[in-house]
């Protein structure tokens, strides 16, 4: 997903997944996809640069996109994160 949304955008987006192997039952899953993909996809929209502008401020030309997700408490935390603006 992440691949064809950068080559819409005309962008250069990499993903780093952490806590990979956290289970989550295929319900849950199912009800956060949706709010997931809308968050992945606002980083790419309006957290990464364009390459041009991350190389005037000094950034890689690829920007990263991090998806953490955890187990706390007995709850599922799922944290996104990018290195754009």
């Amino acid at each position: 997903v992440i691949r064809d949304i950068s080559y819409d955008l005309k962008k250069k987006i990499a993903i780093n997944m952490v806590g990979a192997d956290t289970e989550l039952d295929r319900q849950l899953l199912e009800a956060i996809k949706d709010p997931l993909m809308h968050m992945l996809r606002n980083s790419c929209d309006h957290g990464i640069e364009i390459p041009e502008d991350r190389i005037k401020n000094g950034k890689s030309e690829t920007g990263t996109i991090t998806v953490k997700a955890y187990q706390q408490g007995g709850q599922i935390i799922i944290e996104i994160k990018d290195d754009g603006k």
